[in-house]
């Protein structure tokens, strides 16, 4: 019986020296994708942290994922990641609003509208923001009015450039 007990408590030990080291790799990781974050080296950093996602579920990895692919202009990517960073933390209004902003740079307005409205809660900017919502699909529809073209009269010059007037 002793014996046996003593087998588990090794094997419990054991086990729990390789979460110990596990999480160690997982810290060395994210260090180093923040570090090449830090530096722009945002398509590196984002297999770093995919890699740290694979040991941990780490909300500053997610972050640094939809940080990563903004900055790429990948945006269905972004949306990913913020839409599981809401779903991680119910109550963080700056993820709902990234979400919301990033939805709507997609184009996807209704859902956009869902998240600001849910900001809205926390700042009654989310309320005009969501109106906007609203708004750009008739200004994209009026876009086919207009046609932009240079001047004939313009030059090589900055003709139309503010001035400061005293």
């Amino acid at each position: 019986m002793k014996l046996s007990l003593y087998c588990v408590c090794w094997v419990v030990f054991v086990l729990m020296m390789g979460i110990d080291v596990s999480a160690q790799e997982g810290g060395r990781l994210l260090k180093a994708a923040n570090t090449l974050y830090d530096n722009f080296d945002y398509e590196r950093a984002i297999e770093l942290y995919k890699d740290v996602l694979i040991e941990d579920n780490s909300e500053e990895a997610k972050l640094r994922l939809a940080q990563c692919y903004l900055l790429l202009g990948n945006f269905e990517q972004t949306a990913y990641w913020y839409k599981l960073l809401t779903a991680q933390q119910t109550n963080n209004y700056d993820y709902k609003l990234a979400y919301a902003q990033v939805l709507q740079r997609i184009g996807n307005y209704s859902e956009a509208k869902k998240w600001y409205l849910d900001y809205a809660k926390y700042d009654v900017w989310g309320e005009k923001l969501a109106k906007n919502c609203d708004l750009i699909p008739n200004l994209r529809q009026k876009v086919a009015n207009y046609e932009i073209s240079i001047p004939s009269f313009n030059s090589n010059a900055a003709d139309f450039s503010p001035i400061a007037l005293d």
